[in-house]
């Protein structure tokens, strides 16, 4: 997974990089950027998702006798 996000990274900043001394950036550029991003980043999420880990709530300290604040 990390190989995969520091490779797109690259990818990303490459494109970019040329983008910016070119001038211009087309959506024939923009697209598969978003495209690359976005199923990333959503098939990571499906793999933390799927994996089955429930994560564990911390319950709030349950306080036993109510203090009296006075100023």
């Amino acid at each position: 997974m990390l190989y995969a996000l520091m490779m797109g990274a690259i990818v990303t900043i490459g494109t970019l990089f040329i983008c910016y001394r070119a001038g211009e950036i087309s959506g024939a550029i923009v697209t598969p950027l978003v495209g690359l991003w976005s199923i990333e980043l959503a098939l990571g999420a499906y793999i933390k998702v799927s994996e089955g880990k429930e994560v564990e709530k911390k319950e709030s300290p349950k306080v036993e006798e109510e203090e009296e604040i006075t100023v």
